[in-house]
């Protein structure tokens, strides 16, 4: 145990005779692409579910705007009403 390989767990003696993996300049391009090709193949969507979701938030953004909007309209009328009813009464 204490004496197996760092990498691959495979002591000196269970290694004997057995050559290493090597692989070429070749053999790395061609897995490159591969990942390249694969890792891609699934970003068109991933694009339009983000455009999505950004006009979502716009949406919610507009809304949210609207509102806010709508409730500094109210509290003004309500501060009117209350200084009228305090001229009323004082």
């Amino acid at each position: 145990m204490w004496k197996a390989d760092v990498f691959t767990g495979v002591c000196a003696r269970c290694r004997a005779g057995v050559s290493p993996v090597k692989l070429g300049c070749g053999t790395l391009i061609i897995i490159a692409v591969i990942v390249y090709v694969f890792g891609r193949a699934g970003s068109d969507d991933v694009q339009a579910e983000l455009n999505s979701l950004r006009s979502s938030v716009r949406k919610l953004q507009q809304s949210v705007d609207m509102q806010t909007h709508g409730i500094e309209r109210l509290h003004r009328k309500i501060d009117k009403l209350v200084e009228v009813q305090g001229d009323d009464g004082g």
